[in-house]
């Protein structure tokens, strides 16, 4: 998905929470962890806490949605005109 919603923006789970999309590059751990993001408008260096989600998008069925399991579920809207 290289390319697809890359940048870095506000997110909306909560206030001064923000997302970056982009393709990682160089990960390096020292005093924290910091990684280099390429994205449109050339590279950042970023420090990613130790808590912080990084997530990969997979394809799965039903059977993956199950208590307390963490999913981002992308929706379409349709018309409803007949």
């Amino acid at each position: 998905m290289r390319g697809v919603g890359e940048g870095h923006r506000a997110w909306d789970l909560g206030a001064d929470r923000s997302m970056t999309n982009g393709t990682v590059g160089d990960l390096k751990v020292a005093n924290g962890r910091t990684l280099t993001l390429t994205c449109k408008g050339g590279k950042q260096t970023l420090f990613v806490p130790e808590n912080a989600p990084i997530i990969t998008y997979d394809p799965a069925t039903t059977a993956a949605l199950k208590k307390g399991a963490h999913v981002i579920v992308l929706t379409m809207q349709t018309s409803t005109r007949h």
